[in-house]
């Protein structure tokens, strides 16, 4: 769909960009659908943000292996995505 010529019709919102920000995140998105973030909305958010902060994982990424998952299979099956929209491949 996406490369038939509508490209237009697509905000991509890098993950990384989430975690690091999410309210400015969301704000683009906003902004890109043609919307305004309110203060109020602005606030909600990143009190949900702080508010779950304890429920998301903290510490080192699990070992794909112990899913029984190959690393380097996964690279070659996603090599396409980490191509299109540059995204680092984890070593």
């Amino acid at each position: 769909f996406r490369d038939a010529g509508r490209e237009d019709r697509f905000f991509d919102v890098m993950f990384a960009d989430v975690q690091r920000d999410p309210v400015a995140a969301m704000e683009r998105l906003y902004v890109e659908m043609g919307d305004e973030l309110t203060d109020d909305t602005r606030t909600r958010m990143a009190e949900w943000w702080a508010a779950e902060s304890a429920d998301r994982r903290q510490g080192p990424r699990p070992d794909p292996a112990a899913f029984g998952l190959d690393p380097a299979t996964l690279r070659e099956q996603f090599a396409f995505y980490h191509e299109r929209f540059a995204v680092p491949t984890p070593s």
